[in-house]
């Protein structure tokens, strides 16, 4: 069927005659040439550069009129808009210096009853819903404009039996589904509604052998997958159904070198990659089918010096990299293809003051901004280049009062918003790209 406007072989012509030949008409000449199939490759590359633009045009949509007005300012005379401005650098990862000032927004120390750490984080920048777990009470609290503002929502110490820490958050704003993991007795608890309301349902006590802790969470909104890691027996559970069901898939207390605690976990819906950590010999391992199936893919306890724990693991199946943070000796391992491999990129410990652990992980692909928290000084170290370089932004035991862990981290680069919880006073601090 021929597509042409104008008579054929005219100099008004232009279109496909039959798949076989186009004519073209274009300022100051008319051609004709042999049709050819358009190519649509649909590479990965393709992939990530649609969506990170994507991603931009959001990001774009969460300033105010004022940030707005101040990039075409920027743009002004240079022949564009503000907005191709900001998207601009925004691919570039030079829209905002993401997470290097921080301030104070909440101190649960001074809330009653007191709480002494903030063991978890989650942040959605789609919603703007922030989510922190605390210790002694396992207290949830809510944040709804990307951590600005704090409530209570949910005391667990006062449900039968009594939970002592929310040890775990994960959070997806696609599917509004918020989890927690607690102790001492292994529950995990579902929020549908962004973290509004929860309610029990899934208690690792009770099972078999019986577990005291949910240490890990992690969960992908378009796959539906979640998992929680636990103590006493390294356990992993996996849920097909955005946490309302559990199945355990995989107990390291059975493998030689026994693991006791899973203390990490990371996954991606986009890649179907799953990682855990693991101690006492700091092993992680990886499954590539969502969690269904695991295998060890690396023992940091062979490393010089040996690493017994890994405490916290970030990824992102977007760019295939993952990061792992680790004691004694507060390394940072990164993976570039998706935690298959892994090479020692920072040793804290050989810092001034040393690091003994890395406690926290948070990374973004699109920004390629990471974070890592530590202990003993409770500092806040940062990445530009997705974990491949490090340098100290914060020190939060100069504070008064002085903190000495980073717990938690939360991060997007679509807003530019950071979250860190602390130990002792249960502080939570916030770095946005435009503060002050």
């Amino acid at each position: 069927m021929a597509k042409v406007r104008g008579p054929f072989l005219s100099l008004e012509a232009h279109g496909t005659f039959a798949r076989l030949l186009t004519a073209q008409r274009r300022p100051g000449r008319q051609s004709m040439y042999r049709y050819t199939e358009p190519g649509y490759t649909r590479s990965e590359t393709q992939h990530r550069q649609r969506v990170a633009m994507q991603f931009a045009a959001m990001a774009w949509g969460l300033l105010t009129g004022v940030q707005q007005a101040t990039w075409e300012a920027l743009a002004a005379g240079r022949g564009m808009s503000g907005f191709n401005l900001f998207v601009q650098q925004y691919l570039a990862g030079e829209a905002w210096p993401d997470a290097t000032v921080w301030y104070l927004v909440k101190d649960l120390s001074d809330e009653s009853p007191s709480q002494l750490a903030v063991y978890a984080l989650a942040y959605d920048a789609f919603s703007g819903v922030a989510l922190a777990g605390t210790y002694e009470d396992a207290q949830i609290w809510r944040s709804p404009d990307h951590g600005e503002t704090w409530a209570l929502v949910k005391d667990l110490s006062d449900e039968s039996p009594s939970q002592t820490l929310v040890r775990a958050l994960a959070y997806d704003a696609f599917s509004g589904v918020a989890l927690a993991g607690t102790g001492e007795d292994a529950q995990i608890w579902r929020s549908p509604d962004h973290g509004a309301t929860w309610a029990l349902v899934k208690d690792l006590s009770n099972e078999s052998p019986s577990q005291t802790r949910v240490r890990a969470l992690a969960y992908g909104a378009f796959s539906g997958v979640a998992l929680a890691g636990t103590n006493s027996d390294g356990q992993i559970w996996r849920s097909p159904d955005h946490g309302e069901t559990w199945a355990l898939v995989k107990d390291l207390s059975n493998e030689s070198p026994s693991q006791t605690h899973v203390r990490a976990l990371a996954y991606s819906g986009l890649s179907g990659v799953a990682l855990a950590g693991t101690s006492p010999n700091g092993q992680i391992w990886r499954s590539p089918d969502g969690g269904a199936t695991w295998a060890l893919v690396k023992d940091l306890s062979n490393e010089s010096p040996s690493q017994t724990h890994v405490h916290t693991l970030a990824y992102s199946g977007l760019s295939g990299v993952a990061l792992a943070g680790t004691s004694p000796n507060g390394q940072i391992w990164r993976s570039p293809d998706h935690g298959a491999t892994w090479a020692l990129v920072k040793n804290l410990s050989n810092e001034s003051p040393s690091q003994s652990a890395v406690y926290a992980l948070a990374y973004d692909a699109f920004s390629g901004v990471a974070l890592a928290g530590t202990y003993d000084n409770a500092q806040i170290w940062r990445s530009p280049d997705h974990g491949e370089t490090w340098a100290l932004v914060k020190d939060l035991s100069d504070e008064s009062p002085s903190q000495m862990l980073v717990w938690a981290l939360a991060y997007s680069g679509l807003s530019g918003v950071a979250l860190s919880g602390t130990e002792p006073d249960g502080q939570i601090w916030r770095s946005r790209w435009d503060y002050g």
